[in-house]
């Protein structure tokens, strides 16, 4: 279809309430190519976060580069039953990507599933998983 670039989906979460049963999923079903994508979430969060699904599904057959789902945790409350599952079902390339979670929490973070499934036919390059 086309080519999808420098696109920031960053959700600042500074919340001192609740978030709950959010679902931030993302379907890429591209056929070009998905370049410079920051999925950053920084949560500075007080109270509770319950049940978030971060689902990205890539049924991509082109590029995908320097993408960073990078998630910075500093919450002082509850993270429970957060699923970050990547699936990718891609027929091109997947480089540099960075799924790093930076949990600086002083609560508890329960039942979090970081899954990453990668059915691909192609190369994933570069590929950081801390």
């Amino acid at each position: 279809m086309g080519t999808i670039t420098n696109t920031d989906f960053t959700d600042h979460f500074q919340n001192v309430g609740t978030i709950t049963n959010t679902d931030f999923t993302d379907h890429f079903q591209n056929v070009g190519t998905i370049t410079n994508i920051d999925f950053t979430d920084h949560f500075q969060n007080v109270g509770t976060i319950t049940n978030i699904d971060f689902t990205d599904h890539f049924q991509n057959v082109g590029t995908i580069t320097n993408t960073d789902f990078t998630d910075h945790f500093q919450n002082v409350g509850t993270i429970t039953n957060i699923d970050f599952t990547d699936h990718s079902l891609n027929v091109g390339t997947i480089t540099n990507t960075d799924f790093t979670d930076h949990s600086l929490n002083v609560g508890t973070i329960t039942n979090t599933d970081f899954t990453d499934h990668s059915l691909n036919v192609g190369t994933i390059t570069n590929t950081e998983s801390k």
